[in-house]
C-alpha cells in the first residue's frame, strides 16, 4: 500500500500531470524503487521480525533493521550448546528467553543489546589459551552461540515529523521524475514553425535503473535517501 497519498505527491511535486489511479500507480512504482535494492531493500512501514544472528565475543548485538520501535518491547531469546551454565546444563538446543535488566540491557542510542553476565563469560572464555572453560562433550552435537531477535522496525507515515516529510518529497521527485518526457529518454524540444528537433539522452540518466548505484542520476540521488534504512546485519 503506497505510503503517499496522490494528494500529498502533488503538493510535494506540483509539476505532475497525472491524477487519480494514473497517479496511485506511478507513486507504487516509485516505491517499490525505493524499497529494491537501489534503496532502502526492504519495507519501510512498521512491521514485525524475526532475526538470528550469531553470538559476538563481545556480548553486544546490533539491532538488523532501524529504526527500532520502542513501544514494542523486543523479545531476546539465546541457545547454543557451548554457552554457561547460567544459560543451560552445558547444552542449550531450545531457544531460552532472557529478562531485561537482569540478562540484557537495551541501548537504544546506539541501537545495541548488551548481553550482560554473558558478555563477562565470553570475553574470559576467548582469552584463556589452550583450554576453553564451558567444553561441550564429545557426543553432545554442536551449534553456535546465536541471538534471535523479536521486534518491530519501520516509519509512521502518519506523522508529520521532519524525516517522514523528507521521506515523502523523495519519492515524490521520484515520481515526477519517471513521469516526465525525460523519463522516455526525451532530454529537449525544440518546436517552431519550419521545424521539430527532439534531443534524447540515455535512459539511465533520468531514471537510474543502473547496476551501479553510484551513478550520479537524479533518482539515484534521491534513492540515497532511502540507503540510511538498509538492514544492517545478514541473519544466520
Amino acid at each position: 500500500m503506497p505510503w503517499l497519498s496522490n494528494a500529498e505527491c502533488l503538493q510535494y511535486s506540483p509539476g505532475i500531470t497525472l491524477t487519480g489511479e494514473a497517479l496511485t500507480t506511478a507513486i507504487s512504482l516509485a516505491q517499490v524503487l525505493a524499497e529494491g535494492i537501489n534503496g532502502s531493500n526492504r519495507n519501510l512501514e512498521i512491521a514485525s521480525y524475526n532475526r538470528v544472528i550469531k553470538l559476538p565475543r563481545n556480548g553486544r548485538v546490533k539491532f538488523p533493521l532501524l529504526p527500532v520501535i520502542q513501544s514494542v518491547s523486543p523479545v531476546i531469546r539465546i541457545r547454543g550448546t557451548d554457552l554457561p551454565p547460567r544459560f543451560g546444563v552445558y547444552s542449550t538446543q531450545e531457544w531460552e528467553t532472557l529478562t531485561i535488566n537482569t540478562d540484557y540491557l537495551i541501548d537504544y542510542d546506539n541501537n545495541e543489546i548488551i548481553l550482560l553476565g554473558l558478555s563477562r563469560l565470553l570475553k574470559q572464555e576467548y582469552i584463556h589459551s589452550g583450554f576453553r572453560r564451558y567444553q561441550k562433550t564429545p557426543t553432545s552435537p554442536h551449534s553456535k552461540k546465536q541471538i534471535k531477535i523479536t521486534f518491530s522496525s519501520g516509519l509512521n507515515f502518519s506523522q508529520t515529523t521532519e524525516e517522514i516529510l523528507t521521506i515523502k518529497r523523495a519519492l515524490a521527485s521520484i515520481v515526477a521524475i519517471r513521469t516526465s518526457p525525460q523519463s522516455q529518454g526525451v532530454k529537449k524540444i525544440d518546436v517552431s514553425d519550419d521545424q521539430y528537433s527532439v534531443t534524447y539522452a540515455s535512459q539511465s540518466d533520468y531514471i537510474g535503473i543502473t547496476k551501479d548505484i553510484g551513478v550520479g542520476s537524479p533518482v539515484n540521488e534521491l534513492l540515497s535517501i532511502f540507503r540510511k534504512y538498509r538492514p544492517t546485519e545478514v541473519s544466520t
